[in-house]
């Protein structure tokens, strides 16, 4: 079955909380017994045809609804009982760099799921575009990391690049050409920070599948898997 590349745009909302005192309380979590979330939310009904097949979401809020409605009413039933009528869709990290979440899918293989792999350019060090002396903002995800520990990822980087042949250029090519060769995924997630970048990601779904060859390898240069954000 044709895999299809999903090129997907987070909007990212930055809230400016200001403390009136040191001692002010941080909201808890509704485990702690402090904060009903479903209680302020409007959950979504699943909508099916008359065949039972469940229907596409229609507008993002519907998607948020629908996927609030899985984690609130269904998920201690997600994977027990029939293998039909559970969870349509669900996301794993996974890379070049974190291959952690592969047993799970090839679990998930015997269930009707869809399988969106996630952060597949390790935070954008299998973009290619960082290097051992890059210096991070701080506050964001890359600052955490140690001199020595950026060095390690860019290395590990490095052994990869014997995927660039043919029809693939560039690193983000080949790292989400990687994924869509992985056995159960049905598409990617990636960002773009403009057409070029889309295109490149795109052209990923184009490319030539690695041979058997070179995905033992890449699993080889495998050391470790890198955390994920």
């Amino acid at each position: 079955m044709q895999k299809f590349f999903i090129v997907f745009l987070s909007l990212i909302s930055i809230f400016s909380v200001t403390a009136q005192n040191e001692e002010a309380e941080t909201p808890k979590h509704s485990f702690e017994g402090n904060y009903d979330w479903e209680q302020h939310m409007v959950i979504a009904e699943r909508k099916r045809d008359d065949a039972g097949m469940l229907l596409p979401l229609q507008s993002y809020k519907e998607t948020v609804l629908r996927g609030m409605s899985f984690l609130l009413d269904d998920h201690l039933e997600w994977f027990k009982g029939s293998k039909e009528d559970k969870i349509d869709v669900i996301q794993v990290v996974l890379s070049l760099m974190n291959r952690e979440s592969q047993q799970l899918i090839e679990e998930l293989q015997n269930y009707p799921i869809g399988i969106f792999g996630r952060e597949c350019l390790a935070n954008g060090f299998l973009s290619g575009a960082i290097q051992k002396d890059s210096v991070f903002s701080e506050g964001t995800l890359n600052a955490r990391y140690t001199r020595a520990e950026i060095a390690e990822r860019v290395n590990q980087v490095e052994a990869f690049k014997f995927l660039l042949h043919h029809d693939i250029s560039n690193m983000p090519q080949a790292a989400l050409r990687w994924v869509l060769n992985q056995k159960g995924i049905s598409t990617v997630l990636s960002g773009a920070k403009n057409i070029a970048e889309l295109q490149g990601d795109v052209s990923a779904s184009d490319a030539k599948p690695f041979t058997a060859e070179e995905l033992r390898l890449a699993k080889e240069l495998l050391k470790k898997d890198f955390e994920a954000a």
